[in-house]
């Protein structure tokens, strides 16, 4: 194990012990059910990071026979690719709106939010955002709103017990190390009780482990709008809850079993991969296992003989393999991840409509998703334009394909499509990846200069020597008088 791996080993063993400690304060309720879902989160994380079940014990030699083939990290990161990887765009039909929402999320560097979004899903469940004012400036240097991802271990929300949908409070808790000493902190958005219009109190307390059981205020700041600063919404359907589903938490006990089938294949050839050699019902070896240096067979305890036999693995271990490659699929099913080692002797021959029948399950998963997470994004476009002052509809999401397509296939389909008349141009130039504006500007200019170089040619021809005359000419090629 590296020193990275032995150093997040630690951070994470530290965040367990702080929230084994937060558990300890049962009078507080937000402590309370802080506790109970950072635990669970922390097992999620710590999957995603390959800190996974060890099934084997290592050897009286020091041999550690445990592999970790990390799935669980590449379901998730498939999964945030498969939803944002294709891009997104804000559409509005207020060019004012639209160019002030591009601007602010150019501003936070959108595409890699956006990932951060998809991975805090995929693991945590649910993902949560915070808009910050005036955090940031933009590219003509107007100052505009931050938008942060907020780490989902750090949070928990508070909703109406009859209504789900209503947030009540978010509470966002983190612990620092202040010179040596574990400070932890919290900030409460809560909206305040009985207010009309609706109003937020945004507060914001400390305790260090030398203090009382009680938290101290230490910033208590009003926030006048009926929304809160920070919005979160489900990765995963998870109904009656106001917490979502992450794409791992079904695979952890498949996770467990494929590493410890691919740890007993491991096990298997490490003691098969050194001679052992056995005569007259004794069985030695020709390697010394605590210095794993190769033994001479005279003199170190093994009897030269002629009878002296090697044992040998029965069989290839197929009935393994196959076993091994059994748990990947279940596992993959589960998890709605299409594998791509099924399919990659075929991907070639594969039409556009045969990729998406193989990724069928997968693009469903995906759909489910683009609904939770554009109304989380447009509800997040709501509130900047809110907060600037700006009314109208917030828009909608157009999202980027997700599979790579034929182009030749998808070329005529589109092409068909306009023949027909059932498309626009516009259209078919986003499809296939152009901004309609600039190509409709450009071929506009186009036209122009071909039609100035016609008219050019036909007017020099027309003044120059080139015109053609009436006069009659002999057959002898003189003129006529």
């Amino acid at each position: 194990m590296g020193v990275f791996d032995n150093a997040r080993e630690s951070v994470q063993k530290a965040m367990k012990q702080a929230i084994s400690w937060a558990m300890q304060m049962s009078d507080d309720p937000y402590e309370k059910e802080y506790s109970r879902r950072a635990l669970w989160q922390a097992y999620l994380i710590d999957y995603y990071q390959g800190v996974q079940k060890k099934s084997l014990k290592t050897s009286k030699e020091g041999v550690d026979f445990n592999i970790t083939v990390n799935l669980a990290s590449l379901i998730v990161d498939r999964a945030a690719s498969m939803l944002f990887g294709g891009g997104l765009e804000f559409k509005n039909d207020s060019d004012e709106v639209k160019a002030y929402i591009d601007a602010v999320w150019d501003a936070n560097k959108k595409d890699i939010l956006l990932h951060d979004f998809g991975q805090n899903g995929a693991i945590y469940g649910t993902l949560y955002a915070k808009i910050l004012p005036g955090d940031l400036v933009t590219d003509d240097n107007k100052s505009t709103f931050g938008i942060v991802a907020l780490s989902p271990i750090n949070m928990i929300v508070g909703v109406n017990p009859k209504d789900v949908r209503e947030v009540l409070y978010y509470v966002n808790r983190w612990n620092v190390n202040e010179s040596g000493k574990t400070v932890a902190y919290r900030e409460i958005t809560k909206k305040v009780k009985d207010s009309i219009p609706v109003t937020w109190e945004i507060r914001t307390q400390v305790q260090g482990r030398s203090m009382s059981s009680k938290w101290e205020n230490i910033d208590i700041v009003s926030w006048p709008y009926d929304f809160a600063p920070i919005v979160h919404t489900k990765n995963l359907p998870n109904a009656g809850s106001q917490y979502g589903r992450s794409d791992i938490e079904d695979i952890l006990g498949l996770q467990d079993d494929y590493n410890q089938a691919f740890s007993n294949v491991n096990k298997i050839l490490w003691f098969h991969g050194h001679p052992h050699l056995w005569t007259n019902g004794k069985v030695g070896s020709l390697v010394d296992w605590s210095t794993e240096k190769i033994l001479e067979l005279k003199g170190d305890g093994i009897t030269k003989d002629p009878s002296m036999q090697s044992l040998e693995l029965q069989g290839d271990l197929a009935a393994s393999r196959e076993f091994i490659n059994d748990l990947r699929r279940d596992l993959m099913d589960v998890s709605r991840t299409t594998d791509v080692e099924t399919i990659k002797d075929k991907a070639g021959a594969l039409t556009n409509f045969g990729l998406r029948v193989l990724f069928k399950d997968e693009l469903a998963k995906t759909k489910t998703k683009q609904l939770l997470y554009g109304e989380f994004l447009c509800e997040i476009n709501r509130r900047l334009m809110l907060l600037a002052g700006m009314s109208g509809d917030e828009g909608e999401i157009q999202w980027g394909e997700s599979l790579p397509e034929n182009e030749n296939e998808e070329t005529t389909a589109l092409k068909s499509d306009l023949d027909m008349g059932i498309v626009s141009r516009q259209t078919v130039a986003m499809r296939r990846g152009y901004d309609w504006e600039i190509e409709k500007e450009r071929m506009s200019e186009e036209k122009r200069t071909d039609g100035n170089v016609g008219g050019k040619i036909i007017t020099d021809f027309f003044r120059g020597g080139n015109m053609p005359t009436n006069r009659p000419v002999e057959r002898n090629g003189t003129q006529n008088s």
